[in-house]
């Protein structure tokens, strides 16, 4: 199956977009240091401070888009007869999303991060950076992926997951529990102890932005898991 879904997904250009995006991202993050921080000779610390940041300001309103189309397009083609067939219900086929997904950011992700180490000659912090920027992709999922069980149009899935992000910020500025919501925003303690690094103020990512990270992570997995409870009898015959 994950052969099939790789397969589509090349046919239908969700891996070019992918590339594309990512691409921007890594472009982005340069424009964004250059212009805003008038650095005019970026170093590898800078780079991988701008290129998160890129990543957690602009991740989910330029992910959101392919990741609604991978999934509200199946139930707009009316295919979700045709996974029955193989047995898949609908855990299975987010799973199955899911794991693409992140199998070609993994590798688009890999080979960018790869190239700058030799533009920015650095490899410090490469794995922290990669690990962390994956993981905001992996939100943006999660969060798609719970608005996509009870709206198929893909504009409203993305104006209603770019609507819970800016309120997230707004909450996660206050502080206290806010600080659990949009885990890698700029207000949030993830980013300021990552600046931290790259700026050699501290050597460790403190054990707190772990914690703050993975409870957003359960608090999501949960509500999807409710979601997934509420729409599992009827995926099937929902969208036929």
């Amino acid at each position: 199956m994950f052969s099939l879904e790789f397969k589509r997904n090349f046919k239908n250009h969700t891996l070019l977009y992918l590339v594309l995006v990512n691409i921007a991202c890594f472009a982005l993050s340069i424009i964004m240091t250059v212009t805003f921080d008038k650095v005019t000779e970026l170093t590898w610390k800078q780079f991988l401070i701008s290129y998160y940041t890129a990543y957690s300001q602009l991740g989910l309103p330029l992910f959101s888009f392919v990741i609604a189309q991978m999934l509200s397009k199946d139930y707009l083609n009316h295919n979700t007869i045709f996974f029955k067939q193989f047995d898949i219900n609908l855990p299975k086929y987010l799973l199955n999303k899911f794991i693409v997904f992140m199998s070609m950011s993994i590798v688009i992700i890999g080979i960018i991060m790869g190239i700058s180490t030799f533009i920015f000659d650095g490899t410090e912090y490469f794995g922290l950076f990669y690990g962390i920027i994956l993981l905001i992709l992996v939100q943006v999922f999660l969060l798609i992926a719970i608005i996509s069980l009870f709206t198929t149009n893909i504009l409203v899935t993305i104006g209603l997951a770019v609507s819970i992000w800016i309120a997230s910020v707004a909450i996660a500025d206050f502080g206290g529990i806010g600080k659990y919501f949009n885990a890698f925003d700029q207000v949030n303690k993830v980013y300021k102890n990552l600046y931290a690094l790259t700026i050699d103020k501290i050597q460790v990512l403190p054990t707190q932005c772990w914690t703050i990270i993975l409870v957003e992570f359960v608090a999501l997995s949960l509500i999807l898991a409710v979601g997934i409870a509420i729409n599992y009898k009827k995926w099937y015959v929902k969208y036929l």
